[in-house]
């Protein structure tokens, strides 16, 4: 070999160093180029995630819309109230149909791109599109993959709320109840671990009224044991704030909040507000 180069000429020198130099600049080109596909996919699938979001609120809003409708025509003609159901199922295929596109174009970028560029929360969020198109075995995996996710990342906030929504869609399937009622527990347990402790209280008051809710719904009458929880929950959100917070929450008027009674957050918002608001020394 060490003959051989020996025996090239200047030019062909040349020609070799000028040859390797083309190959390693295409070769930065075409990582360049990949990383770039890779970049505009991941902004591609923030847009997807986002658009499945914005769907599903306005499929919650139209719904609440038709039980509104349903419920005052009910009063008046009950053929009418029939013609609202029969919109109300119209309008989930129509919503579904979008839903569908959205999770298969998901899913191609997901292919894609490493499982260290997604969050628990876009799997979250694909997950329960899948639950509301009907596809629990999909739904399952995503849940599986949310979960890890958050456990990868160290995020006690962020697990707590997967485990929360893993919980509270395993609640729907009767068979599975009490694997739903063993994850919202373990989103509690996430939650109680959470340095900050507004936050920490904060997510444990917001997972005990979405599980009281879902279990009340079912009963079709309030869980007891669930309720005295969140009293508890709610009286030590109340006392840190007070105590970390020099605004006494019971004084927030209620012309703040539209005339109407402010809900825990909207006190704790406003505390907040008051204290940061405060002259500084």
């Amino acid at each position: 070999m060490s003959s051989m180069l020996a025996e090239l000429q200047p030019k062909d020198v040349l020609t070799l160093a000028l040859s390797a130099f083309a190959v390693v600049v295409s070769l930065i080109g075409f990582a360049e180029r990949r990383s770039q596909a890779k970049r505009a996919s991941r902004a591609r699938l923030s847009e997807l995630i986002d658009e499945l979001n914005q769907l599903d609120i306005a499929q919650d809003q139209a719904r609440q819309d038709v039980q509104s409708a349903n419920l005052s025509r009910r009063s008046s003609d009950s053929r009418m109230a029939q013609s609202g159901l029969y919109d109300q199922h119209h309008d989930g295929a129509v919503y579904n149909a979008r839903r569908e596109l959205l999770i298969q174009q998901s899913e191609v970028i997901l292919a894609t791109l490493p499982d260290r560029w997604i969050t628990s929360s876009e799997y979250r969020t694909l997950a329960l599109a899948l639950k509301e198109w009907g596809d629990r075995d999909a739904e399952q995996r995503y849940w599986a993959k949310a979960i890890r996710r958050a456990r990868s990342t160290s995020s006690l906030d962020a697990l707590a709320i997967v485990l929360r929504g893993y919980g509270l869609s395993l609640l729907d399937d009767p068979r599975r109840r009490e694997d739903g009622r063993k994850a919202i527990a373990a989103s509690l347990a996430a939650s109680q671990k959470i340095s900050q402790q507004v936050q920490a209280r904060e997510r444990e008051v917001e997972t005990l009224e979405m599980w009281l809710d879902a279990e009340s719904s079912d009963l079709h009458e309030p869980n007891e044991e669930i309720k005295k929880r969140l009293d508890v929950a709610r009286d030590q959100l109340n006392k840190i704030v007070e105590e970390q917070h020099p605004a006494q929450i019971s004084s927030i008027p209620e012309r703040l909040f539209d005339g109407g009674t402010p809900t825990l957050s909207d006190v704790i918002r406003e505390a907040r507000r008051r204290h940061d608001n405060q002259p500084k020394d």
